[in-house]
């Protein structure tokens, strides 16, 4: 059992005795919602959704920077890869715009844009820098994976489809 040390009790104390008990008690709760409400702001990313509701032109130097942070590019190399991620990130605005709602389509659309992205910032690269970009990319998509979690299995089907099969084995 944890002990309350003496200030904490005196505190509850003081708060318990007090006459305007209840106006001590909705100033404490008014306070707590105020600090985690600041939290959940903090927690958003800028621009929402992973910057998508930037504008391309943000979009492309985000994603300009972060090459450039873990490639360290020249400035010819940054300029020509910031076009590249300029011109995707406006047709990708112009896609996503122009979905209307078809995820499937807006998707493929994504996928074949970035494909021919990497395709052109490859170009660009060097040959170490290509090497370190690879295994960038290929850590960035073992991270959307997500770690495997250990202890659990994969269920398979519904739950109660194992239990119906062994009740007809049984009936045999």
């Amino acid at each position: 059992m944890k002990r309350v040390q003496p200030i904490q009790s005196m505190f509850i104390l003081t708060i318990l005795n007090n006459k305007d008990m209840k106006f001590n008690l909705l100033t404490i709760l008014c306070v707590s919602v105020l600090m985690f409400s600041g939290l959940w702001t903090i927690a958003q990313p800028p621009g929402g959704r992973g910057g998508f509701n930037m504008p391309p032109e943000e979009r492309a130097q985000l994603m300009s920077d972060r090459i450039n942070d873990a490639l360290t590019l020249t400035e010819e190399q940054y300029e020509m890869i910031y076009a590249i991620n300029l011109e995707t990130a406006v047709q990708m605005s112009e896609t996503m715009q122009s979905a209307n709602g078809d995820r499937e389509a807006m998707r493929a659309k994504m996928m074949e844009l970035r494909k021919g992205t990497n395709d052109r910032i490859k170009e660009v690269l060097t040959p170490e820098q290509l090497t370190t970009y690879q295994e960038l990319q290929r850590n960035r998509r073992q991270g959307r994976q997500g770690p495997p979690e250990e202890g659990k299995k994969k269920r398979k089907g519904p739950k109660g489809k194992k239990k119906a099969k062994q009740d007809t084995d049984t009936d045999s």
